[in-house]
């Protein structure tokens, strides 16, 4: 809780993704370990799997491990893209902390400690942000960019904020009547998570920010305890933060606010949204296959290749989500995905309503950060760190609402003994991510040779991430060049084939080999990787350039100028 929106590596290439999968995973590992051996060891008081929202997360996940087993790219759904980490494996760490939440968290004083550990670990990341604000960021950020915190994005960064803000709501009403430093820090910190979010002037997190705070202060005021000047003093704290974080934005700040008036304007991201949401609609409809479990985790940006309207309005990117928890679900999971995240978010809503009556102040902040984190992802998409704390609120939700154990269940000595050893063995491939990136981050400050083997390296430590060995290609390439070496341009030819076996569904790694087979005057190949490409993005314009310099040198001059036609047209939005 601490520890996992803190963590970025600086010497890798992506340098925050990599290192928070392998975090999640492996610490989810450590906890299933240690989980299996304290339940066994002893006469469990909660009945775990009787919980509802339990069970309906199990089957959310039983449905994903579908999906990704019938995926269009079943390696890349199991583990997850490398920039991302939102496979399989994640969500099964996620299932994890669903489990272990509910059960360990019926107990209050540990409740109350993974509150507060989960307050204590956004200080790290508003900390960091405020550091980049004042130009005292300590590390030099070249291939990345300047980064939006410990989280790499200022989206990121704001949707981790939005579930945090009404847990530190929770903190700051329920010490209002007490006059002391515990009480001041909370509504310090309080004050510090509504201001960052403000100032990463993302919209999706700052509705959710407000939304949940609005909601706890709703949830709250019901409850007789507590009174006007509490829940005011509440909302009066989010209205602080906004005026402080636009004060000390400056222009940029009154900019960053007058962009809810720019919605659905030409120049705006939410007409691109839009688009995208149509086409993500539209897809897997006339597929029943598809539409019933998804095309599998993490396949978006292959899928949204289908889209013409959203290819043709983004020539120069790709899409890697819909930007929205729901579409996603539906091209990920299908009906049976979506389905399931309902029943699994509405069970853990149910948890927490029905809690309120004995359960204090705690049941509304959990409704309010579910209110919340929902409102924000209809605009953006889970990341490992949102992911896993999402988990954990529904533990949260179902730890609420414990149910007893039955009486006299057997201990099992031998299951927590192979659960301890098989955490240790899936040590290595959890951690995977990390040193991949660790390795590519080391290839890129090194020249073209070394380079090129140390991402060959990284890509055998990561055998599902095809930008891995297509990097290696690309250094292996400048080798040759160098060097006018024959092995080194089939060591490329290899590391291309390997990148575009990696992600079968794509367009643009068929694209990179049709280039490379171009240039080596390989006229079939270069034909057979432009068709295989075409395939895979049929609205997207410079495949159909590239296979028109394809057609070109072939002389088939009938065709060239139809596909040079064709990419024209493509770039003419419609």
């Amino acid at each position: 809780m601490i520890g996992l929106p803190a963590a970025f590596n600086a010497a890798g290439v992506l340098g925050f993704e990599p290192v928070k999968t392998s975090v999640l995973r492996v610490g989810a590992a450590i906890i299933a370990a240690a989980w299996l051996v304290d339940r066994l060891g002893r006469p469990p008081t909660v009945d775990v799997g009787a919980q509802p929202v339990v069970r309906a997360g199990i089957v959310l996940i039983a449905l994903a491990g579908l999906s990704t087993a019938l995926s269009i790219e079943p390696a890349l759904s199991f583990f997850g893209s490398f920039d991302r980490g939102m496979g399989w494996l994640s969500l099964a760490a996620g299932g994890v902390l669903l489990l272990s939440a509910a059960d360990l968290f019926s107990d209050e004083r540990r409740r109350e400690r993974a509150i507060t550990a989960s307050l204590l670990g956004a200080l790290i990341p508003c900390g960091y942000v405020l550091l980049q604000r004042i130009g005292l960021d300590p590390v030099t950020w070249t291939t990345l960019g300047a980064p939006g915190s410990s989280l790499g994005s200022p989206t990121f960064l704001g949707g981790y904020l939005v579930i945090v803000a009404p847990l530190a709501a929770y903190r700051v009403v329920s010490r209002a009547r007490e006059a002391s430093f515990g009480y001041a820090g909370w509504l310090a910190l309080l004050l510090v998570v509504c201001a960052v979010t403000i100032l990463t002037t993302i919209r999706g997190p700052i509705l959710g920010l407000a939304t949940g705070v609005v909601t706890f202060a709703i949830l709250a005021r019901q409850r007789r305890r507590i009174g006007r000047l509490e829940v005011a003093g509440g909302l009066g704290v989010l209205v602080v933060g906004v005026a402080l974080a636009i004060s000390a934005m400056g222009a940029t700040g009154v900019v960053g606010m007058q962009r809810f008036l720019n919605i659905a304007r030409s120049s705006d991201s939410s007409v691109e949204r839009l688009t995208v949401w149509q086409d993500a609609l539209r897809i897997p409809i006339g597929d029943p296959l598809r539409m019933l479990i998804g095309f599998g985790p993490e396949t978006q940006q292959a899928v949204l290749e289908r889209g013409e309207a959203t290819v043709r309005l983004t020539q120069n990117q790709q899409w890697d989500r819909a930007h929205n928890l729901l579409l996603d679900t539906w091209l990920t999971g299908g009906l049976v995905g979506v389905a399931a995240l309902i029943a699994v978010i509405g069970l853990a809503a149910t948890s927490a309503w029905r809690a309120r009556a004995t359960g204090g102040l705690l049941p509304a902040a959990v409704l309010a950060a579910v209110v919340g984190h929902l409102v924000e992802v209809t605009f953006a998409f889970h990341t490992v760190v949102t992911g896993a704390l999402f988990w954990l609120l529904l533990g949260l939700a179902a730890s609420l609402t414990p149910r007893s154990a039955p009486v006299g269940v057997a201990r099992r000595p031998r299951v927590a003994t192979i659960g301890v050893i098989g955490a240790l063995l899936l040590v290595p491939l959890l951690a995977a991510p990390a040193i991949a990136d660790v390795m590519y981050g080391n290839a890129r400050r090194a020249d073209y040779l070394t380079g090129a083997q140390l991402e060959e390296l990284a890509a055998q430590w990561a055998p599902w991430v095809e930008e891995l060995p297509r990097a290696a290609a690309l250094d292996w390439q400048q080798v040759a060049a160098i060097r006018d070496d024959v092995l080194a341009r089939a060591r490329a030819q290899a590391d291309l084939r390997e990148a575009a076996a990696r992600a079968p569904a794509e367009p643009l790694p068929q694209l990179r080999l049709t280039r490379f087979y171009l240039a080596q005057g390989d006229f079939r190949a270069a034909e057979q990787a432009c068709e295989r490409a075409l395939a895979n993005g049929p609205y997207r314009a410079a495949v159909w350039d590239m296979c028109a310099d394809v057609s070109a040198r072939q002389g088939l001059t009938d065709v060239a100028p139809v596909r040079r036609a064709r990419a024209e047209d493509l770039r003419q939005p419609r």
